[in-house]
């Protein structure tokens, strides 16, 4: 009849923070969460603390990292008022939620200040209590123990006890620690061992006085998941008299410490509570620690003389119900002592047993979800073999969540079914993959670098990748620009724009890949310059102040001035000179453009007497000095005769044009030419007396040529014919 039932493992993180915000401190005692899966595939948590009265404001808040936070009402309290030995009260707060089960492992932290003040260590200390969950797993071991357990002072040497109870998950094993619990160390007046159906903590407290109190935190560990339960010791009264005892009976038998009940489904058990104290006079109450099953009964708690008789009444409506009743037991001294058996409910005799698997967790692999093959059997203690069904059955496809299967057994022979049932749940975690063309992994876009077109950037062409999931034949592929929320088809601007690539599946899982999209300017401004050459009539011998218009075009940069040596306006001299105009834009890209600035005066006049202008032909004698006189339309300097000039070019006599041997070279003197020449300013006409003697010779035809610093590009000529040497 007493089955032993155990623990769960896993991995799965919850992270509990127990928070308070008192107005006073020193106010806590005690406190543990648990959780179990429920029926419909969700999380059952259960937050549980305890505060001295008075404590203004405490409560606890429930935190993880798997997206679950609660807080607890101060509202949510048993009922119940307890007391310490000094008589000190304090309250418990019970608060139970259901919560969508997390799809991922997490750690339950409880981090809080701050306990009770009058410890023998860890006065006024923080407190760091942890549960943790894993999926698969159908209930965190659960410790059933009241905020303050009280044992006597030991005898030299020795240790008190007190037996903490534990309902494990179903077929699970478990064993008992002590940890620090926000404390430096474990005090060393400490130890705990497991036993059958709990934990026994001792406390080597020989030395200390009676309501002394020592913190303690315990660890219930079941493979790889824990539960923390924080609770006080406490040294009992040393008088007067002695604390109440209490026997726990069941069909007429003592139920051993430890010891689980079996309950049949639709039978009604009682089990009887009863407490005596030797104490003449003595008063005795209960009160209940933690929860009944569903439609259980506890009765005759209220305070009455010894023996207080205690009746727990229940009739199981279905099986695999388990849990711990336990009751606190105080005297009028407030002397106590707890009480405590494990319940199980199981299938009554004659129905077909039906065993199924623990809850299967697996992660889908197909689309739709995952194919799941499990094994169930049915035993009946009348037929040798018995009908099994499941619904669904072994071998389907279960979609991604939770979905419960129940296997009926029977009817059997008699006409009786069993039924059991078990969760599947089926996830998909993973993440969609980008594909390539050929269904391959793809590797991640490219970084693109494109040439802005305007100010505002350049459009870009985004080629959405391609994504397959295991689950979803169809996730969604969505590409976005970081940072400015614009759409792919706006331009992009100068620089880098992050665009990201998250493939999703209907899970909810998603992947992401990156690229960068860059907008440079490498292309340098446009310069529009004047034609090659610009010409300009000279107004002064200095040249003539020549003015121009450059212009800058440019992609990007919208406005550019350009830098122009010389600039526009200066006064150019006569000749050709070189322009060369930059231009930079914002991003610095230069370019470089010249023209030419040509500054003449052409304004020749004609020679003027005695020299005749083509195409008559002046007659000359060999020995001749000929007065040369011209207008240019003004006074140009004293330099206006290029190098060379005049000169003498021996041509065909009745054409002036071929060229033959010269009969003599071109007029030169040590003397500069300008010493020769002059400039008549009343009649604004240069004059040269060029002396043909030595350059000429009789009987040849000659061109006189004239040419300009001013006029570099034409010569100006007279034609003569020497004719006599006198």
């Amino acid at each position: 009849m007493a089955t032993l039932l155990r623990a769960p493992a896993g991995p799965l993180l919850l992270l509990l923070a127990l928070s308070a915000s008192l107005a006073s401190a020193s106010h806590f005692r005690a406190g543990k969460t648990t959780w179990r899966t429920t029926g419909d595939g969700n999380l059952e948590i259960t937050l549980t603390s305890s505060w001295r009265t008075g404590s203004s404001g405490g409560y606890t808040t429930l935190y993880s990292d798997c997206g679950i936070q609660f807080t607890q009402s101060m509202s949510e309290t048993d009922g119940n008022t307890y007391l310490d030995a000094a008589g000190n009260s304090y309250y418990t707060l019970t608060s139970t939620r259901v919560v969508s089960k997390p799809a991922s492992d997490c750690t339950f932290m409880v981090d809080d200040c701050c306990r009770i003040s009058n410890l023998v260590f860890g006065s006024d200390g923080d407190m760091i209590l942890q549960t943790k969950y894993t999926s698969g797993v159908s209930m965190s071991p659960t410790p059933t123990n009241p905020a303050i357990m009280q044992v006597p002072k030991a005898a030299s040497g020795a240790s008190s006890s007190v037996f903490v109870p534990v309902t494990p998950a179903p077929g699970s094993t478990f064993s008992c620690s002590l940890v620090p619990g926000g404390l430096s160390s474990v005090s060393s007046t400490l130890s705990v061992a497991t036993e059958t159906g709990g934990c026994r903590v001792s406390w080597a407290n020989s030395a200390l006085n009676a309501q002394d109190k020592a913190p303690v935190t315990l660890r219930i560990t079941s493979g790889t998941i824990y539960t923390d339960t924080d609770f006080i010791l406490e040294i009992a009264n040393a008088s007067p008299g002695s604390p109440p005892s209490t026997v726990v009976t069941a069909n007429g038998a003592v139920v051993a410490q430890g010891s689980t009940l079996e309950f049949a489904v639709g039978t009604t058990y009682t089990v009887t509570f009863t407490t005596t104290d030797p104490d003449e006079g003595a008063t005795l109450s209960g009160l209940r620690v933690g929860s009944l099953p569903a439609g259980a009964t506890l009765t005759g708690l209220s305070p009455g003389s010894s023996p207080l008789i205690s009746t727990f009444t229940w009739t199981p409506t279905a099986i695999n119900q388990i849990g711990t009743v336990q009751v606190l037991f105080s005297d009028q001294t407030n002397k106590q002592t707890t009480a405590s058996f494990a319940y199980a409910s199981v299938a009554p005799a004659g129905i077909p047993v039906v065993t199924v698997p623990a809850d299967i967790t697996e992660e889908a692999n197909v689309a739709g979800g995952r194919v799941v093959v499990f094994e169930a059997s049915a035993t009946d203690d009348k037929d040798e073999s018995v009908a099994l069904v499941c619904v669904p059955a072994s071998g389907a496809t279960f979609p991604v969540g939770t979905t419960t299967v129940t296997c009926t057994a029977g009817p059997d022979t008699d006409g009786n079914t069993g039924t059991a049932s078990f969760h599947v749940t089926i996830t998909d975690k993973a993440a969609p993959t980008f594909i390539d063309g050929e269904g391959a992994p793809a590797i991640p876009p490219a970084d693109m670098t494109i040439e802005a077109t305007c100010p505002d950037g350049a459009p870009a062409t985004i080629k959405t990748p391609r994504a397959a999931d295991t689950e979803d034949p169809s996730p969604t592929v969505v590409c976005e620009r970081l940072g400015d929320g614009k759409a792919l088809t706006d331009l992009f601007p100068l620089g880098a724009t992050v665009v990201t690539c998250t493939a999703k599946d209907r899970t909810g899982n998603a992947a992401s890949v990156q690229f960068t999209v860059t907008v440079v300017d490498k292309i340098a401004p446009v310069i529009g310059v004047p034609a090659p050459n610009v010409f300009a009539e000279g107004t002064s011998e200095s040249g003539a102040e020549v003015s121009y218009t450059v212009t800058v075009a440019d992609l990007v940069t919208p406005r550019i001035e350009p830098s122009c040596t010389p600039a526009s306006g200066s006064v150019f001299p006569f000749g050709s000179t070189t322009v060369t105009c930059t231009a930079k834009d914002a991003a610095g890209n230069t370019n470089t453009a010249t023209f030419l600035v040509t500054v003449t005066n052409c304004a020749f006049s004609g020679f003027r007497p005695p020299v005749e202008n083509p195409p008559l032909v002046n007659l000359v004698s060999t020995q001749q000095n000929l007065p040369l006189k011209w207008g240019l339309g003004g006074y140009f300097g004293m330099n206006i005769l290029a190098p060379g000039y005049p000169r003498l070019v021996a041509v065909a006599c009745g054409s002036f044009t071929g060229t033959v041997t010269p009969a003599g070279q071109p007029w030169s003197s040590p003397t500069p030419a300008t010493s020769f020449l002059k400039y008549d300013t009343t009649e604004s006409r240069y004059m040269i007396g060029y002396d043909l003697k030595g350059r000429t010779v009789i009987n040849t035809c000659y061109q006189l040529q004239l040419q300009f610093t001013t006029c570099p590009n034409q010569i100006f000529m007279a034609y003569l014919n020497a004719i006599r040497n006198k």
